[in-house]
Order: structure tokens, then C-alpha cells, then sequence
């Protein structure tokens, strides 16, 4: 009776086994069959003695797996850590255009971010940024990591003239360990300037009774042809008529002439045919001081 409830019960045991991991077939070597003969002629001399190893042999494997995972849980594991670094910037450029006066060829200044130390993810090194940065009023253009300390951004268009840029920037866009007191930073334009340059008195070398104050100014930004014209004034300090000649007075006593090559940016100035006073008088050139470009 106990043999065949043990033979039963191996039985039941090996159709679980089949059921779950289906069959499988194998041919053992010789000294494992021997073995193998050996190991069941046991079992069916100790049916119950043989049951009771595997039942052991399967809790020293659970316990076995079960005490692996306890000790991974609690083993000791080497501690990464993040050194933070706070890093001081400057922020540079975003001046005023420079031409050139032979091709009229226009350069538009970038704004540079310096950073104190090295502030750029590796993998973006000489690599643009397309996002995660932005400046505030818009200028259409783009960032790039020059080297891993200087971010720099190249406008495609002017700067506008006056004004203070608002530059913020995403964590993201820079490594974990590199941290800022604020991701916000700020810098101001240079304002619209003009240099008057050439300035004089000019006799006409064919007709020496004509008269004229004759100038060249020059502009940091580019200005239309109407916004130069609203800005320039011509003031007599004294009472003078300098621009009424043999009685006639022209409705508008300069003219403006603009650089073909460097348009926008210069300007040729020359007043009406001046009369010569009785008295000594002065004639003041000036642009106003706030100008709108367009």
C-alpha cells in the first residue's frame, strides 16, 4: 500500500512537471543510468524516505533563492555622488552692426555667454542648442556651444537699438552638476547713435557765389530714408536767413543723398544754397535724439 501511494504520488508529480514545462527526452550516459538505476531501486525500496529528500531538496532551494534576494537587498553597493558646481557668467556682445565700407557687407554681432567653468554637456560641444533657451524681445537667430565654456548666440537679423535682452534657459540645457543662483540673465543693447563726420563750409569751385554746409553721418543701426529725414535738423543760432537767396527761400532747405554701398547705415548731408549774412552766424547740423529706425 505504501509503495504505489509513493508511486502515485511521483506520478502525479511528473504529470504536473509535464503539464507545465511539457516533455522533454533525454538520453543519459551510462555511469548516469547506473546512477539513475540505483537512485530508484532506492526509491522503491524507501518510497517515503525518498519523498521526503525531494520535499527537502525543494524548500533548501526556495529558502536558497529567497536568502539570495534578502542579501542583494541589503549587500553594500558603492555610493555615486554628484559634485554640484555654482557657476558665475558674463554675458557679452549684441552690439551694434559693423559694415563694411568697401563691399557694404553687414555683420550682425553675436551674444556670448562666458561661463567661469566649464558649463556644456560633452556630447553638445560645437553643437547647436534647439531648445530649452530663449531671449525676450525675440531675434531670429541661434545657440551654439562654441567650446564648453562659451555659449554663443548669432542673430540673423539686427539687434533692435536700446533695449534690454532677457536670456532664460531650461536646467536641461546644461549637465546635472552644473547649477546656477538663477537661470535668468540680462544685458542692454547699445542705443541708436549717429557720428557727423566731414562737417564744413563748402564753395561750389565753378561758381563761387554758391554756398553750402555739407556733412556725413553715419548711423550704428540701419535707418530708413524717412526716419533720417525726421531726425535731421538744421538750427540757426542767431537771426539769420542763411537759406533765403535773391529773395527766394526753398521749401526745404537740405538734401539727402543716401551711401549706395553701406544704405541705411550713412548718409550724405548738404544744405540749400546758403546766402552769406552781414553778420558773423552760426548753422547747427544735429539729429534728434530719439529716432524710430523705421
Amino acid at each position: 500500500m505504501g509503495d504505489s501511494s509513493s508511486l502515485s504520488f511521483l506520478g502525479r508529480v511528473r504529470r504536473l512537471f509535464g503539464v507545465v514545462f511539457g516533455d522533454f527526452h533525454y538520453s543519459p550516459p551510462k555511469w548516469l543510468s547506473g546512477v539513475g538505476g540505483k537512485l530508484a531501486a532506492g526509491a522503491k525500496s524507501h518510497p517515503k524516505a525518498s519523498g521526503g529528500i525531494i520535499v527537502a531538496c525543494a524548500v533548501l532551494l526556495i529558502a536558497g533563492w529567497y536568502g539570495y534576494q534578502w542579501w542583494d537587498t541589503h549587500r553594500a553597493r558603492p555610493v555615486e555622488r554628484t559634485v554640484m558646481r555654482t557657476i558665475d557668467v558674463a554675458v557679452s556682445g549684441a552690439s551694434a552692426a559693423s559694415v563694411n565700407a568697401e563691399s557694404g557687407d553687414v555683420a550682425f554681432s553675436p551674444l556670448v555667454m562666458t561661463f567661469s567653468e566649464s558649463a556644456a554637456p560633452i556630447d553638445l560641444v560645437g553643437k547647436e542648442v534647439e531648445r530649452g533657451i530663449a531671449i525676450e524681445p525675440e531675434v531670429e537667430g541661434s545657440w551654439k556651444w562654441a567650446d564648453d565654456k562659451n555659449l554663443v548666440f548669432t542673430p540673423k537679423e539686427e539687434w533692435p537699438a536700446g533695449v534690454e535682452l532677457a536670456i532664460s534657459a531650461n536646467p536641461s540645457v546644461f549637465p546635472e552638476e552644473v547649477k546656477f543662483e538663477s537661470y535668468k540673465w540680462k544685458t542692454k543693447t547699445p542705443a541708436l547713435s549717429f557720428v557727423i563726420s566731414d562737417d564744413k563750409f563748402y564753395t561750389d569751385p565753378t561758381d563761387p557765389t554758391r554756398h553750402q554746409v555739407v556733412a556725413t553721418v553715419t548711423s550704428n543701426y540701419k535707418v530708413s530714408d524717412e526716419a533720417f529725414d525726421r531726425a535731421l535738423l538744421f538750427d540757426i543760432v542767431g537771426e539769420s536767413d542763411f537759406f533765403t537767396y535773391k529773395g527766394v527761400k526753398p521749401d526745404k532747405v537740405y538734401q539727402v543723398v543716401r551711401d549706395e554701398k553701406m544704405g541705411g547705415y550713412r548718409f550724405y548731408v548738404s544744405s540749400s544754397r546758403i546766402a552769406i549774412p552781414e553778420q558773423s552766424d552760426v548753422l547747427k547740423v544735429t539729429l534728434a535724439s530719439k529716432v524710430m529706425r523705421r
